[in-house]
């Protein structure tokens, strides 16, 4: 009886021990941990106040969703034969700044970064990644991303600097699904191929104020500043400021991708590879790029083209617009469009225009349309109408003029004879209202819906308009038939208009032979923002100009002294009052000679 007492008791002591052993929770990982390489030799133990030594310490203690602060200093990582780190969890690893916080990488390993999982949200910030300082190179590719099948809801590259990877400074893989890539101010440059490639499904990537130069010093037949090769597809691509330049192939490349903003970038100075040399390239022989907007960039002194659409397959390229670009002495073509023809394939490409651009000094042709390989027939035939060709009778080649040539299957008339200094263009509805402050000092608003496109001039685009306040800017409506009426407001400064009579200013549209005052037109002049008022001008059925003169109409601001013939007189106070004093002072001469001949006769 007694052991069987005891047995349950000593079973009961089990329980509970095994009990209160189970209930004592497991410590949980910070949130936020610190790394600093003045701790070596030491490991530290991730405090503030005790920082790890290495960043995978930190990487590997850090809770999902937190941060590992790294603060400025060297670093050279060794986690193992074949990568120097890995991120496997959602957190941010937050440096002190790119050129401050410094990830010297091995050269001859496979991967600097490896970055993989499931359901991943990643921020790199504030961090460079580059070579060793007695290597010539880093490892093949700084951030591998995506190596193995990952999805990430978020990607960002902060202030990040990689360089000189013997591959690709960042490998975006094949069996990545990215929902969201944010790249900013970060800078990837002296690549051995790439700067950075992407493949994989990319559902959004913005990339702001990011270069993207020096790449192919290993291989310079795949020296891409950026490279959105595939396999894809890419939606919803936004590529905003920075530079392409300086690479050895091509500087921003662009395949299976729809949605796509390219705006304000700078791809110039590209080539070294024989038979490259491209600012931006869209070559599609995979899949389908369509919807592609490329705004105010400057593709210049590149090898080959400025920017080349070349297709290798049936509905390859669809609906691609250039705005507002300048292409000027590229060693080829300004615009190259050219269907890669094996005399088997059906090459396609539609809805391929370029607007409001200035295109000059290109080595061949402003645009040339041509088959490459085998020759085929061409019917497409290419919209390049209201551009600057360098001259103002207009384009050679096919065209009448002496700017730079264009080839048959391209539309160049009318043309602007003016340079333009930028554009840009959106419809209304979504928008209330087209605000082109930024690129033309220039607001429209429309009542109905249509596509405005504004475009400020360079210089002058008529003749005889002296005087005025300086400012040029072109207005397209598209289409005009559900538009009632259309405000264009230019704003303009106290500077811009010194010497003039503020109530008196109004717009003026070159009708093809002068300058002529807007019927319905007149001034704001309340301060708004950092301008002194706006001149306004409205456009109806029944206007001079009207609704239908808007198919790229040139419009300026200018107030007293008066405009005549499209002329602008200067008349100051002193011109008017002239004849006034001549008139005194003969009246002074006259009552002089009076005054004397009256004291002679006195004196007689």
């Amino acid at each position: 009886m007694k052991r069987k007492i005891f047995s349950v008791l000593f079973a009961l002591v089990l329980v509970l021990s095994f009990s209160l052993v189970t209930a004592v929770p497991a410590m949980a990982q910070p949130t936020e941990v610190w790394v600093d390489a003045n701790t070596c030799p030491a490991t530290g133990s991730g405090t503030q106040a005790d920082p790890y030594c290495k960043i995978q310490d930190g990487i590997n203690s850090v809770a999902p969703g937190g941060t590992v602060y790294v603060a400025a200093g060297t670093y050279q990582e060794d986690l193992a034969s074949w990568k120097d780190m890995e991120i496997t969890k959602s957190l941010t690893l937050k440096g002190a700044g790119s050129g401050q916080t410094i990830v010297e990488l091995t050269e001859g390993k496979m991967n600097g970064v490896e970055i993989s999982g499931s359901g991943l949200s990643v921020v790199i910030e504030g961090v460079t990644f580059t070579k060793r300082p007695d290597a010539d190179y880093a490892s093949n590719y700084g951030l591998r991303i995506a190596e193995t099948a990952s999805t990430f809801t978020s990607l960002m590259l902060k202030d990040v600097e990689i360089s000189h990877a013997t591959a690709s400074n960042v490998l975006l893989g094949g069996a990545g699904t990215f929902e969201s890539i944010t790249v900013e101010d970060s800078s990837f440059h002296h690549a051995g191929s790439w700067g950075f490639l992407a493949s994989g499904q990319i559902n959004s990537m913005i990339v702001t104020d990011s270069n993207f130069e020096h790449n192919g010093q290993v291989d310079a037949s795949h020296g891409i500043g950026l490279d959105l090769a595939g396999p894809g597809p890419f939606t919803n691509i936004a590529v905003i400021g920075g530079s392409f330049s300086h690479n050895k192939h091509t500087g921003l490349g662009i395949a299976q991708a729809s949605n796509v903003r390219i705006e304000g970038v700078v791809a110039s100075y590209n080539g070294g590879h024989p038979g490259a040399g491209f600012g931006v390239r869209i070559d599609e022989w995979q899949g389908k790029t369509q919807n592609v907007l490329i705004e105010n960039a400057t593709a210049s002194y590149n090898v080959l083209d400025g920017i080349a659409i070349q297709p290798e397959k049936e509905d390859a390229i669809e609906n691609v617009t250039i705005r507002g670009a300048t292409l000027s002495e590229n060693g080829r073509h300004g615009l190259n469009l050219v269907y890669i023809y094996t005399g088997s394939n059906n090459p396609e490409m539609t809805d391929v225009k370029i607007e409001f651009s200035n295109i000059y000094a290109n080595g061949g042709s402003g645009v040339r349309v041509w088959s490459w390989w085998v020759d085929m027939e061409i019917t497409e035939v290419f919209d390049a109408t209201h551009n600057w060709w360098g001259a103002n009778d207009g384009p050679g080649g096919a065209g009448p003029g002496s700017g730079d040539a264009v080839s048959a299957n391209v539309d160049y008339d009318p043309w602007l004879t003016a340079a333009v200094a930028g554009a840009k263009s959106g419809a209304i509805p979504p928008l209330d209202e087209l605000d082109a402050t930024t690129e033309a000092d220039t607001v429209v608003i429309v009542t109905g819906s249509a596509t405005v496109t504004v475009a400020r001039y360079e210089d002058n685009p008529g003749t005889g308009f002296s005087g005025d306040i300086g400012k040029y800017i072109d207005v397209h409506i598209e289409p005009t038939d559900g538009v009632t009426e259309v405000e264009i407001r230019l704003y303009y400064t106290n500077r811009e208009i010194r010497g003039l009579a503020e109530s008196s200013l109004r717009l003026y549209w070159w009708d093809g032979l002068e300058w002529v005052q807007c019927s319905d037109s007149g001034v704001n002049t309340t301060d708004t923002d950092d301008y002194s008022g706006y001149i306004w001008a409205k456009i109806r059925g029944d206007t001079t100009p009207s609704l239908d003169d808007l198919t790229g109409t040139p419009f300026g601001g200018g107030g007293s002294p008066r405009i005549v013939g499209g002329t602008v007189y200067s008349v100051d106070k002193v011109s008017i009052l002239m004849p006034w004093i001549g008139l005194a002072a003969a009246l002074a001469l006259a009552g002089v000679f009076v005054t004397r001949l009256a004291r002679r006769k006195v004196r007689s």
